[in-house]
């Protein structure tokens, strides 16, 4: 929630500083995904999306390649249904994962690291299932 909180923050920031107007408005089409003609730059989904790549990789290796996945489907259908440039995607992505990856080892912080272990010590436990044992099969006479 922190990475995405910062990549937020960046997305705005880079906006009000570069305003680029979608491609649908300079080139006179309609999108295929209806949108507000506001400021293209950058893409602030493909952030988002990057943003859980960086976090699932880091936190799961292999199966967070599927965001890595999703990743590259978000900004591809940015640009394809006519909404971003392949510019607002690249950096939007480029924020995403430096938020991300930043958010990441900040956490991983000793000083930040106690805060959330003591954080979490605190919440219910009720909501955790538990597994019963596995029961041997018993073969049919």
């Amino acid at each position: 929630m922190l990475g995405l909180g910062v990549t937020q923050e960046v997305c705005h920031l880079l906006g009000r500083v570069t305003y680029q107007n979608r491609p649908f408005v300079v080139m006179h089409f309609t999108p295929l995904f209806p949108h507000v003609a506001n400021n293209s730059f950058p893409s602030s989904l493909t952030a988002f999306a990057a943003v859980a790549a960086v976090v699932g990789v880091l936190a799961w290796r292999r199966v967070g390649m599927v965001f890595v996945v999703g990743l590259v489907v978000v900004g591809f259908g940015c640009v394809y249904v006519g909404v971003h440039y392949p510019s607002d995607v690249i950096v939007g992505a480029g924020v995403g994962v430096v938020s991300g990856w930043v958010t990441w080892v900040i956490t991983g912080l000793p000083p930040v690291a106690r805060v959330f272990s003591r954080l979490e010590r605190r919440l219910p436990r009720g909501g955790r299932r538990r597994v019963p044992p596995r029961v041997a099969a018993r073969a049919a006479s």
